[in-house]
């Protein structure tokens, strides 16, 4: 937060910060997190062949979902 000093007449920037807004879906996956409701599972991209991991919801290995890759973006399915 910047302190303007209004008596020699400076104005602030106009930025104002508000708080985070969360989605639904962020919080129920924060939930799962920390109640240990989750997987991690280890994925190798097709496109840039780096490994890497994504967190899944519980007994994710039965079905298939779209995972897009951390360091080209790949989309992908895993």
């Amino acid at each position: 937060m910047r302190v303007t000093n209004k008596g020699a007449g400076q104005r602030g920037t106009g930025i104002f910060r508000a708080p985070d807004i969360k989605t639904p879906v962020l919080v129920k996956q924060e939930h799962d997190f920390s109640v240990g409701n989750s997987d991690v599972r280890h994925f190798t991209c097709i496109g840039c062949k780096l490994p890497f991991s994504q967190n899944m919801p519980v007994e994710s290995a039965k079905h298939k979902s779209k995972l897009i890759c951390p360091n080209c973006y790949t989309e992908q399915v895993g």
